[in-house]
């Protein structure tokens, strides 16, 4: 409590719901609300709670816990029949006497804005009530500092989990180990253009599944606590959503750039620094786009279980069309479009296309074989696009799956009727003036 107190000096409103506190917890708060059997028995100022209950005929003692005092009057005694009638009938009293309480200024002069309390132990309506805690778009902050704030949060968030960070690093290493391990000893003969088709084909699922997976807990773990805010207008959606994915983009980028480099300079590829920085480059693509799918998937599943399970879902059917298990140009025509939107498909292309321009292969005199790598990229059907092709449309596809992303999140999120501020006040200033009991009710 008293760091909850310290945080309300900071310029921000704690609320506490707390049960028989000490009276040097009680001397911490400022406000008070009581509540007994689901009825509002004082709102106020808590050091003029002990006045209000003096007016009622319920006098604090002297050196007495002033909250002893309150739940010892407010609170229900079910020892015997005529107690909790006694109980309840005190109750139902100081909540009428509080429902028709004139708002003197002894009890309501810490609260000259338009609050909601009133409003709402008057019987106004939920959308009256949010017409008072809503923040107005003038009054929010701009969106740039929303972002600055959201990606700094989210940030913290995600690099204090030291143990995940150091489990996605070690997985990386250990895939492209495993990897290197079985293909490290490619060479320029026929069989190892099958080989070089397998590892750059591995690669490209590796890193769609291992992103994918790596942000698929974004956002179901949070959609309760972002429908709360944004039902306040606390700050703009499309600033969080894009925080999410700039805090945790170096961390996205740090396991593919480890896998990408190890795997690259083990195998036998083409060892140049063009070639590696287009390997590099190609990898860092296809896992941002595997990003944006996982973005996707976090904001239609409702939690983690149905996240994990669509994944898989997702990147079979663009493995499926990755132009390696079955040629693009022997799909049927009507799914064609399919291959199109694979971020897979297109990793493959400028993979192969980094690989295979330009090489040599042996051939067994007598024997068919493919001699040049260009002949290789025809037989595949890669040889139909570039590589700057190929990233600029794994670049595409990133953009439309996080696009989608953020429109399934704005989407599934709660939509309340807008209020206007001036109306919910002026009926609070007009329920502050003394009324009997059927005016009040009129108004309310």
């Amino acid at each position: 409590m008293s760091a909850l107190k310290k945080l309300a000096g900071t310029q921000r409103t704690i609320v506490a719901v707390i049960h028989q506190p000490r009276s040097s917890i009680f001397a911490m708060l400022d406000e008070l609300i009581l509540i007994s059997e689901g009825r509002t028995i004082f709102i106020g100022p808590a050091e003029k709670a002990t006045q209000y209950f003096a007016i009622q005929g319920y006098v604090c003692p002297p050196q007495y816990n002033a909250a002893d005092l309150f739940l010892d009057t407010i609170s229900m005694d079910y020892r015997t029949e005529a107690l909790e009638h006694a109980t309840r009938k005190r109750i139902a009293d100081l909540a009428n006497k509080w429902r028709d309480h004139p708002y003197s200024d002894n009890i309501d002069e810490a609260s000259n804005t338009c609050l909601t309390d009133s409003a709402l132990v008057r019987g106004l309506s939920y959308e009256d009530v949010a017409a008072a805690t809503y923040i107005s778009p003038e009054d929010r902050a701009g969106w740039f500092s929303d972002l600055y704030y959201l990606t700094w949060r989210a940030g913290k968030s995600a690099y204090r989990n030291k143990f995940a960070i150091g489990l996605r690093i070690l997985l990386n290493v250990v895939f492209a180990l495993i990897l290197s391990g079985i293909w490290h000893d490619v060479r320029n003969t026929q069989t190892g253009i099958q080989s070089l088709v397998g590892i750059i084909f591995m690669c490209s699922t590796n890193v769609a599944f291992t992103n994918t997976q790596a942000v698929i807990n974004s956002f179901p773990v949070e959609k309760d606590i972002v429908q709360k805010e944004q039902a306040s207008n606390t700050y703009s959606l499309s600033a969080y959503y894009l925080s999410k994915f700039f805090s945790e983009l170096p961390l996205n980028l740090l396991g593919p750039v480890i896998f990408a480099t190890m795997v690259f300079w083990i195998i036998n590829f083409d060892h140049s620094l063009v070639n590696y920085g287009i390997f590099l480059a190609t990898i860092c693509l296809s896992a941002l786009s595997a990003i944006g799918l996982g973005t996707l998937i976090s904001t239609l599943a409702p939690n983690i279980e149905v996240a994990a399970a669509l994944s898989p879902v997702f990147n079979v059917i663009f493995i499926l069309f990755s132009g390696v298990l079955i040629n693009t140009q022997s799909l049927p025509a009507g799914a064609r479009w399919v291959a199109s939107i694979s971020p897979i498909k297109w990793t493959v292309n400028a993979l192969a296309l980094n690989e295979f321009t330009g090489a040599v292969f042996m051939c067994t005199p007598g024997e068919r074989c493919l001699a040049t790598g260009e002949e290789v990229l025809s037989l595949y059907s890669w040889d139909e696009t570039t590589i700057g092709h190929s990233m600029l449309s794994i670049v595409l596809i990133m953009c439309g799956l996080l696009a989608l992303g953020y429109g399934v999140l704005r989407l599934s999120l709660p939509h309340y009727i807008k209020v206007e501020e001036k109306g919910a006040c002026n009926r609070h200033q007009q329920l502050k003036q003394p009324r009997t009991r059927q005016e009040v009710q009129s108004l309310a």
